[in-house]
């Protein structure tokens, strides 16, 4: 009996350690196999595309994302230079259609266990992320420094400004980074960093307004800049937009210190001008005027016999010039006058400057206007 028992607990202990030997393995196995079923999933996984279309790789994201459980990681604008892309109806592999579309070249994929695509860009190198350390020096064309040259980053509020000696020193995210040179008095200018660390500007000088605008002066030109006396300008841009029939009736409102007052209702009457108001007690009021160079008499072509009645004799001798024909008028309002022009230019001087031919193609142009005039309570 002994035996049978020995016998009994060996065959015992034996199946007990079968039993822990195969639960081991089958334990073992499903793990192994577990990973190596879902990659193997995860690689064969297909989706079908119902028509032949050509869409974005963004619509190919959304695709993909609709018939799978997969989620895509990228940069936003990692895909920015990425053509259409054409698909072909039927079913195809993810990966396939990925690799298809986003070269090797360019784009690391990287698919992880948790179904993430994680969608790298390899156009992008290291020393492009780098910042970069920009330095120079800014001049003028005659090769003096600047101080106080303001470089900056455009899109971005970093910048600096150069020294004494015209030097500075500036700190760039990426090669892709553009430089703006800005100061008063030049002209603001754009530069790429590309591969450069040092960048030496030249300044160009601005041209400004000051020195564009040349005003007569009578007997001379000279720039707005360089005038000494009190000169105030009308242009033909200013006189066309105006529908009237007299170049006095043009300049009202538009000059300072000259006071224009049509002296009665009825079209083609005579006007009242001061500049800057009345410089004789008892004396008239009305200015020199001087058309081209030659002067022009300011007294009235009425009559009191004749139409005193109707417009007080006073009609204005300007309405034979046509304001459309008038290229500018300046008037000189302080001892230029007088400095230039005599005793006939102590009430001021109106400069009338008509347009002249120029050089190029022959151009025609008509200007076409009309107008009716009623007087109210008009006295017959």
């Amino acid at each position: 009996m002994e035996i049978k028992l020995t016998n009994a607990f060996f065959f015992h202990r034996k199946g007990i350690l079968q039993f822990i030997m195969r639960t081991f393995l089958l334990l073992f196995c499903t793990t192994v196999f577990s990973f190596s079923t879902d990659t193997l999933f995860s690689q064969n996984e297909k989706i079908t595309i119902d028509v032949d279309k050509t869409v974005t790789i963004y619509e190919v994201f959304d695709l993909i994302r609709a018939q799978t459980e997969y989620t895509f990681i990228y940069q936003a604008d990692i895909f920015k230079n990425i053509p259409k892309v054409h698909l072909k109806k039927g079913a195809v592999k993810v990966t396939k259609l990925l690799k298809e579309n986003l070269p090797v070249k360019d784009f690391s994929i990287t698919t992880t266990k948790d179904n993430y695509i994680i969608i790298r860009g390899n156009n992008t190198s290291k020393k492009q992320q780098d910042p970069i350390r920009i330095k120079g020096k800014v001049t003028d064309k005659s090769n003096n420094t600047l101080a106080g040259i303001t470089v900056r980053i455009k899109g971005t509020n970093r910048g600096t400004s150069t020294n004494a000696d015209g030097n500075y020193t500036l700190t760039v995210p990426n090669s892709k980074a553009v430089l703006i040179f800005t100061s008063i008095g030049f002209v603001t200018t754009e530069i790429s960093v590309d591969t450069q660390t040092t960048i030496d500007m030249v300044m160009e000088e601005a041209m400004t307004q000051l020195n564009e605008v040349t005003l007569n002066a009578g007997y001379y030109s000279v720039k707005e800049r360089e005038r000494t006396g009190n000169i105030v300008k009308i242009s033909s841009k200013a006189i066309e937009k105006q529908p009237v029939g007299n170049p006095l009736a043009a300049m009202q409102g538009h000059l300072s210190g000259v006071n224009i007052v049509q002296s009665t209702g009825v079209p083609g009457g005579g006007y009242s001008i001061e500049i800057r108001g009345k410089n004789f007690i008892n004396g008239g009021t009305d200015p020199l005027f001087i058309v081209d160079g030659v002067p022009y008499s300011s007294q009235s072509l009425g009559s009191l016999d004749v139409s005193g009645q109707i417009n007080g004799g006073n009609i204005s001798p300007l309405n034979a010039i046509n304001p459309a024909d008038i290229e500018s008028i300046e008037v000189l309002k302080d001892a230029d006058a007088t400095a230039i022009y005599g005793s006939r230019g102590a009430n001021g001087v109106v400069l009338i400057t008509t347009k002249k031919g120029k050089v190029g193609k022959t151009q025609v142009s008509v200007n076409l206007s009309n107008s009716i005039g009623q007087v109210s309570h008009f006295w017959t």
